[in-house]
């Protein structure tokens, strides 16, 4: 599934696992947290996945974002996230990690939804 695709996710290919990063500006300190509201309109890119998700039903779904997803200005969307992949049969868990503790030299904290 290399190219970004607009076609119907009907349309797209199964795969057992299913991996996404959305674009997160808007949910960024960077992007001035303004979520769905935000100047680059990306938060509404999350739709996409979530349609793939509940009509293909791969195996194993990731979502990764900004950590600040997980903050106090977002629950709704982490939450609608988690309610529609509930919704469509998967164990949801989502938490916000951070890659040193994984030993990478880096601090790195994002949001992982994992279904």
């Amino acid at each position: 599934m290399g190219e970004w695709s607009d076609a119907p996710s009907d349309q797209e290919e199964y795969v057992d696992a299913y991996v996404r990063a959305p674009p997160c500006p808007d949910f960024s300190t960077a992007g001035e947290m303004q979520g769905l509201r935000g100047k680059r309109k990306v938060g509404r890119l999350l739709a996409k996945p979530i349609k793939f998700t509940e009509e293909q039903q791969p195996r194993l779904t990731i979502f990764e974002s900004a950590p600040n997803m997980m903050s106090i200005k977002f629950p709704p969307v982490v939450k609608g996230i988690t309610r529609a992949l509930e919704t469509a049969n998967y164990e949801v868990h989502a938490a916000k990690l951070n890659a040193k503790v994984s030993g990478l030299p880096q601090h790195r904290e994002r949001m992982f939804v994992v279904a």
